[in-house]
């Protein structure tokens, strides 16, 4: 007779798988890949800790995938051929449930503690546009002082671009480069626009080397992607992946 904790985890697995078959059946413009993530996410933690739980192996509060396997992995060598620890970040990936979005002080330690190894965050936009410069500076860096503490894991920091004029942007990408931001972003991908070309240059030069940039927003192309690297972009942010690795 299997436990019915076990059966629960399974049945909350199969919520999520079903969640995923269901998003890959929509067009490919109306596919969101980090809800799929997520729930791709959810539904191997889950898997895991249904095994875990019938043979009867603790495995605490957690969402970090490398730790449930290596757990699962002492009971099953076969377990160590699964390659899923990737998929932890969308567990704990800290999310814009409005405009312009910070996440506190103890959602940042705990999405680190989680697994998390990258954290977004919105500027924001209100103090920037009124002029106070501390209190923007002083919410960047608490943020990145959390970062410190938990291995050097990496802050960026939304600018928003289109909320800003071009002076705006630049002082902008010059607080979070002194707070100790790691990059500074274009956008959320909820506001106006996304990534152009002479914002990516207007904030390379604001930045220097030090800190890297990450386009997002409107990439949708080999073409636009390709842009936005030789204006200066280290990273872009896309829904559009697998085209534009296949060139197109």
């Amino acid at each position: 007779m299997i436990d019915e904790r076990v059966k629960r985890w399974i049945i909350k697995a199969m919520e999520d798988y079903k969640t995923i078959e269901n998003e890959f059946k929509l067009s490919e413009e109306e596919i969101v890949p980090s809800a799929v993530c997520f729930h791709a996410q959810q539904f191997v933690e889950k898997i895991l800790k249904a095994y875990l739980t019938l043979k009867g192996k603790d495995f605490g509060k957690t969402h970090n995938l490398e730790f449930l396997l290596k757990l699962c992995s002492e009971e099953d060598k076969d377990f160590e051929k699964l390659n899923v620890g990737d998929l932890t970040f969308y567990a704990v990936d800290i999310r814009y449930p409005d405009e312009f979005y910070t996440p506190s002080l103890e959602e940042a330690k705990e999405a680190f503690e989680n697994g998390a190894d990258e954290i977004d965050m919105v500027i924001n936009i209100g103090a920037m546009l009124s002029g106070n410069i501390d209190y923007v500076y002083e919410e960047i860096k608490s943020i990145v002082d959390v970062a410190k503490e938990y291995s050097n894991k990496i802050v960026k920091v939304i600018i928003e671009t289109s909320e800003l004029d071009n002076e705006k942007k630049i002082e902008a990408c010059k607080i979070a480069a002194a707070a100790g931001a790691d990059y500074v972003k274009t956008s959320t991908g909820f506001s106006k626009s996304g990534a152009k070309y002479e914002d990516i240059l207007l904030m390379r030069k604001a930045v220097g080397s030090k800190v890297k940039i990450k386009a997002s927003g409107g990439i949708r192309t080999f073409e636009d992607a390709l842009l936005m690297i030789q204006a200066g972009a280290s990273r872009i942010g896309t829904s559009n992946g697998v085209a534009i690795v296949g060139g197109e």
